[in-house]
């Protein structure tokens, strides 16, 4: 950890790589996400799923891009501890969502009938509720996810979008 924070501190443009390596996961992760999300809710019927669900290797790996751009970030920040990270509400409603994010994938893969959506070439119908339902809260939970980390470096006043 230390050889971490030594290294971020002597090399000035490590910390900008990382942050431009971390926004490219977001890219890849939230944009492939995010459009088949929108996609079973209803828009651009005319593209079929199983094109989109190409993408999902590119979403993984968006999101292994930022899982390990994140931990440069919380363990070799040289101006802050991990426990000045790890403490702020921020962060942790964020890794909340991020969990929450990970285990609906999980149930959109698994549990649902969206794999079997998936595979057929013309699929152009409504999706069945239960699909939409997982989608939008994807669609809700990777928006809140890319919301709160850019509020991260503003403390825990990642709650002033309600006073507004």
């Amino acid at each position: 950890m230390q050889a971490l924070t030594t290294l971020v501190g002597h090399y000035d443009w490590l910390w900008p790589l990382c942050e431009i390596i971390h926004f490219m996961g977001l890219i890849l992760l939230v944009g492939t996400v995010g459009l088949i999300d929108l996609r079973v809710l209803g828009i651009a019927r005319q593209l079929p799923l199983v094109f989109l669900y190409r993408l999902v290797p590119w979403a993984i790996f968006g999101f292994i891009l930022c899982l390990l751009t994140g931990l440069v970030f919380i363990l070799g920040d040289p101006f802050k501890t991990p426990m000045d990270t790890l403490t702020k509400l921020t962060f942790q409603i964020k890794m909340l969502f991020v969990a929450v994010g990970l285990i609906n994938a999980l149930i959109f893969e698994y549990y649902s009938d969206f794999r079997q959506l998936s595979q057929v070439e013309g699929f152009n119908d409504e999706a069945p509720k239960k699909i939409k339902i997982i989608a939008g809260t994807s669609l809700f939970v990777w928006l809140s996810v890319v919301y709160l980390g850019r509020m991260l470096p503003y403390g825990d006043s990642f709650y002033f979008i309600f006073y507004w």
